[in-house]
């Protein structure tokens, strides 16, 4: 998720463990925000994927992303 977003509502709606990951305001499902042991909160969307894989290949980024989508 840290380098993609939250999940959409179709994929949590069918998920078993979801309420260990997240947590429910009313309709929408936020995710439960820990500290790694390092002590660096991650946050979705927080980093670009081309950030973490480079950007040499346009290609090759796009279908990283491709295969990270949720619901493709």
């Amino acid at each position: 998720m840290e380098m993609r977003d939250v999940p959409p509502k179709d994929v949590l709606a069918i998920s078993e463990r979801k309420q260990k990951f997240f947590k429910e305001n009313g309709s929408s499902c936020e995710p439960i925000m820990l500290k790694n042991s390092k002590g660096k909160l991650r946050k979705a969307n927080g980093k670009p994927l081309d950030y973490v894989i480079g950007d040499e290949d346009p290609d090759f980024n796009d279908f990283v992303i491709r295969c990270l989508d949720w619901n493709p």
